[in-house]
């Protein structure tokens, strides 16, 4: 058997998985009705989106979001899948989600995840349950590093619940989806690189 070493993303993977990617957030939009109660805007603002950097997702931005809320918890999960941190990432999910892929959809979307970022924007609680409605940010496939001149944002709602352990995701239907998704390209927004809080 031949190390070859390290597996390094191939450039049109990365294409094949921003256009599954984008395509599964075209298909969570406007999931679920306003029937909630407890609607608020949520706090992970972004005020500029104009470099690479920009889409990390850090400890300040957690800390900024409330780490004891649903978008904190969003965002503490989006970390870890960038960081590569299956463990972390599985310590996201509420009890009895299925996890069987998590490691490989880590692997395989990661040149997608480092390079993008969700920007909650309401969220919705009633009975221990929330839904977050959601933007994905993410640099138009055409750009290189380092700078950004348009950022593509594609809607998708997560749905959480609480448990002892605080807020954990309900489902793993993103990942999942990205998964089954594969190539396809849907119409997202586009916006200039700047992003005004």
């Amino acid at each position: 058997m031949c190390d070859r070493g390290p597996r390094r993303p191939r450039p049109w993977r990365a294409g094949i998985v921003l256009s599954a990617v984008a395509a599964l957030l075209v298909s969570q939009a406007g999931c679920g009705g306003e029937e909630a109660s407890g609607k608020r805007e949520a706090g992970t603002p972004v005020t500029e989106i104009d470099a690479y950097e920009d889409l990390d997702v850090t400890r300040a931005d957690i800390e900024r979001a409330g780490p004891g809320t649903p978008e904190g918890s969003i965002m503490r999960w989006w970390r870890n899948l960038q960081l590569g941190r299956v463990g972390p990432a599985k310590a996201a999910y509420a009890e009895g989600v299925r996890l069987s892929g998590l490691e490989n959809q880590i692997e395989v979307f990661s040149p997608f995840l480092r390079h993008a970022r969700p920007l909650v924007y309401k969220v919705e609680t009633a009975d221990g349950a929330a839904r977050a409605r959601t933007a994905i940010a993410y640099p138009a496939p055409d750009q290189r590093p380092p700078s950004i001149e348009t950022v593509l944002e594609t809607p998708v709602t997560f749905e959480l619940r609480h448990d002892p352990g605080g807020w954990k995701l309900a489902d793993n239907r993103y990942l999942e989806q990205l998964e089954r998704l594969g190539g396809a390209v849907p119409l997202v927004r586009s916006r200039p690189g700047r992003r005004r809080g």
